[in-house]
This record gives structure tokens, sequence and C-alpha cells, in this order.
């Protein structure tokens, strides 16, 4: 008798799973040796374009590291250059500045109106003076009772002025305190 199968019911086999019964199994060490790449010796050429290419990125590398430093140390050295700190002596300047207050004045040789500047005062101190820029060259700066005028128009002071609507064009009317009246009144008399 014949025997006949049936194919179909069966499982077929691949042919890379009969090939991987046939190969012959070989320790850990061997498998490690086959994989491992044999180093080729490198020309004189080649290993001179490798280190310029390396001495290349360390350079790249210490730019990359130096060029935040140099930028924040250029950065400070010019603060340095254009500003200085300064002490507040005295209460002239409040409610602005106080007593003892610390700031940091920026040198400049333009000076606006209302800015706050120091200078060394015209008598022999250690200290130097902080004050307020209210008038500029060519300014009209009178004082009348407890009011400070300063007007950048006009050449000549007005007489009796009792309402706003009487000063003259751009003229800025300044209330001031009866210490200041009094100091001003002083160097005006001097």
């Amino acid at each position: 008798m014949e025997r006949t199968e049936n194919t179909e019911n069966r499982p077929s086999k691949k042919k890379s799973e009969v090939n991987e019964r046939k190969k012959p199994t070989t320790s850990t060490k061997s498998k490690t040796k086959v994989r491992k790449k044999k180093r080729r010796k490198l020309t004189k050429e080649q290993i001179r374009l490798r280190e310029k290419k390396r001495r290349v990125r360390n350079i790249i590398e210490i730019i990359k590291f130096s060029l935040p430093i140099l930028i924040v140390t250029i950065l400070v050295f010019l603060f340095i250059l254009n500003t200085s700190p300064h002490m507040v002596e005295g209460n002239s300047m409040n409610p602005t500045l106080k007593n003892k207050d610390r700031v940091i004045v920026r040198r400049t040789k333009e000076i606006n109106r209302y800015d706050v500047i120091t200078f060394k005062p015209p008598v022999a101190s250690e200290f130097q003076y902080v004050k307020r820029v209210i008038g500029m060259p060519g300014d009209l700066i009178w004082l009348e009772d407890k009011y400070l005028f300063i007007n950048q128009q006009t050449t000549t002071i007005p007489k009796d002025l009792t309402f706003a609507n009487q000063l003259p064009d751009g003229t800025i009317k300044v209330n001031i305190s009866k210490d200041a009246t009094e100091q001003l009144t002083e160097m005006k008399d001097s």
C-alpha cells in the first residue's frame, strides 16, 4: 500500500528554519571574533586629515565656551566705564532720594530738563551734589512767594502774576517749600 500525505494540514517548513538547523553551533568567543572589525592601516595623509579635523573641532569647542564669557566681560566692562556708584548725602532731594540712599549714576555729556545729576560743588567738599535740572541755558527763572517760575520763551519777568491765565506762554509754575525759598533767596542776594 502506498502511503499518501496530506500537505494541506501539515505546517510547512521554511527554508530559513531548515538552514538554521544545519548551522553548527559555535561558542560565544568565536562569535565575538567574527563580528569584530579588522582595523585597516591608515595612510599618513588620512592620519593628518583626522588630526586636522580633531584640532578644528577642539578650536570650535573652545570658541563656543569662551565667546559667551567674553561677551559678558565686555558688557560688564562697558557698564563699569559708563556708570559710577553714589551715596546721597542730605535731604535736599526728598522724597525722590532720601539721605544715605545709594544710586548708580550713568555718565553722560547730554543733560536734559528734569534729569537728576551729580556734580562737584563749587566749595571744597568730599561729597558730590545730587540735584534735579529744572532750567536749561536760555531759560528765565524767577521766584515769587512760594512759587518758582520757569519760562523758556520770554526774556523779561512779568509783574503782578495773580492768576494762572496771566502767565506767559510756556511758563512752568512750581510750588516749593519754605526752606527752599529761603535758600534760593540767599543765593539770589549773594
